[in-house]
């Protein structure tokens, strides 16, 4: 297939739950995973991953297929190129990543002119939720229910003048074991403080009352079963004391822990690493920000 189109999508690793929104809020952060689609005859190939994800299962594989042949094109192979800078089973939406590349990689090379929002949804679909799927896709920060087969969505622009810190442990968390862990029911009391805290957390990362944070960010839903599962758990709750974060979350299932701070500079950055370093050895330490623009996709020619 000389000469034919190949795309790359460029998809931001996401931030979902955000302390008290269960299941509902996400942000899309600025660390990233690139993928390079190519039609080509019959065959299908997967580089540049993990071994174990170099084949006809890959994820990013299976939902650009599931997209193509939801918009009736006919058989063909693919080419996958994978560029990964989002470390897998973290809590930064590696997943999704691959869902979103795929979905939006059909879209581009069967020439269908989709909107995000229908993209959302058939990303949904195969995701099963759209708490990650839709900031990766729209960027910024989301607001995503599901009501039967219906997505709502709501982007959020959050206001200038935070970083975020996040540190990912050598080990990753199973997002099915961390589900198994969630409790059945909730108490009064309990339901009470997530939705007023939800309330409080986006509008006060909406207007820049970032001062409300601490506590806007406290859950009593899904953390505090799932840091359990996070073995120094108790001593990255000290480090975010210790540097004194405006506040900090679980990301997803975890185990990244995102810290809030306050933009004070890359030097800052730098100061937080090397206590990281000391405090969390085993630990890796990420600057990000939040991606504003959500995965993005540009059409390169293969020969």
């Amino acid at each position: 297939m000389k000469n034919s189109k190949s795309v790359v999508v460029k998809v931001p690793a996401t931030a979902a739950n955000l302390g008290p929104g269960f299941d509902s809020l996400g942000l899309a952060l600025t660390l990233y995973n690139s993928f390079e689609f190519s039609l080509q005859e019959n065959e299908v190939e997967v580089s540049g991953c993990r071994e174990e994800f170099c084949n006809t299962e890959n994820l990013a594989v299976t939902s650009f297929f599931h997209c193509w042949k939801l918009f009736g094109m006919s058989e063909t192979g693919v080419s996958l190129k994978i560029k990964s800078d989002v470390p897998v089973g973290s809590g930064l939406g590696s997943s999704s990543t691959c869902v979103v590349a795929g979905v939006m990689a059909a879209n581009i090379l069967a020439e269908k002119g989709l909107s995000r929002e229908e993209l959302v949804e058939i990303a949904t679909e195969i995701e099963g939720h759209p708490d990650n799927v839709a900031p990766a896709i729209l960027g910024k920060m989301v607001i995503a229910v599901q009501e039967n087969q219906n997505i709502f969505c709501n982007v959020l622009t959050v206001a200038t003048g935070l970083q975020f810190v996040a540190m990912t442990p050598n080990y990753s968390v199973s997002t099915e074991k961390a589900r198994e862990l969630l409790p059945d029911s909730l108490s009064f009391a309990d339901a009470v403080f997530n939705v007023g805290r939800v309330g409080l957390l986006i509008s006060s990362l909406v207007n820049g009352n970032f001062h409300n944070l601490q506590a806007a960010f406290k859950d009593r839903l899904h953390e505090p079963c799932r840091s359990k599962l996070i073995k120094e758990w108790d001593d990255v709750c000290n480090f975010a004391e210790n540097v004194r974060a405006e506040a900090f979350f679980i990301s997803g299932s975890g185990p990244t822990v995102i810290l809030v701070f306050q933009d004070n500079g890359k030097a800052y950055f730098d100061k937080i690493q090397n206590q990281i370093s000391e405090a969390l050895p085993n630990w890796t330490a990420r600057e990000l920000r939040i991606d504003w623009q959500g995965a993005r996709t540009k059409l390169v020619k293969s020969e």
